[in-house]
């Protein structure tokens, strides 16, 4: 299996160490010959050579490290960015969501109020419907038997829709004073266009047929 180019690189740069350090030994003992001061030169140039070609690649790389810092950097800072964006957008839906489940909420308490009192309503008029019924007693004609007025009644006609005036919707019934006119005792003796006379009373001047 071949070496790789890193470890004969540092391989020859260990050999070539040794015999430095042989050379400067000799040289301090003082013992270095004539062709071995070229060598010690020789050594020592390639040894500062290579210390050069080794901080530039340092500085390389510290400079490629910094671009790379200053990248993660700035997509740190996106990333925070768009975490703030996305947390804003949540708040806002979820804001809304309340605003809109509060709004659903006032209107299901709205429309259970009107549910409420519409059926209380209906409850009074039912009430009110019981009371105001068509009595078929009277041998003059229908009549309310609560409100002794000729059927139906105002309240009757209300209930039910109709437009009644006092003189449309049924024929008026005016007092005349008798106990037997009408079973409730509401003494009358007019209806429509006809007098009826009651037993034991007499009409106004002026109430005869017409």
């Amino acid at each position: 299996m071949a070496d790789h180019p890193t470890d004969t690189v540092l391989a020859a740069r260990q050999l070539r160490r040794e015999q430095l350090a042989v050379l400067l030994s000799r040289a301090a003992r003082g013992v270095l010959t004539p062709n071995e001061g070229p060598l010690l030169r020789a050594a020592v140039e390639t040894e500062l050579a290579d210390a050069n070609t080794a901080y530039l690649e340092l500085d390389n790389q510290r400079e490629t490290f910094d671009i790379a810092w200053e990248q993660q950097a700035a997509e740190l800072e996106r990333a925070r960015e768009e975490r703030g964006t996305y947390r804003a957008a949540w708040h806002s839906a979820r804001d809304r969501a309340r605003k809109h489940c509060a709004a659903v909420d006032g209107m299901w308490n709205a429309n259970t109020r009107l549910a409420n009192r519409a059926r209380r309503a209906e409850k009074q008029l039912t009430a009110v419907r019981a009371l105001h019924q068509r009595d078929d007693s009277n041998p003059l004609g229908p009549w309310c038997g609560t409100c002794s007025v000729p059927w139906p009644c105002r309240t009757a006609a209300a209930l039910d829709g109709a437009q009644q005036t006092e003189t449309a919707g049924g024929p008026e019934l005016r007092p005349c004073g008798s106990p037997t006119c009408l079973p409730n005792g509401a003494h009358q003796y007019m209806l429509g266009r006809q007098v009826h006379q009651c037993p034991g009373s007499t009409p106004p001047a002026g109430e005869g047929d017409r």
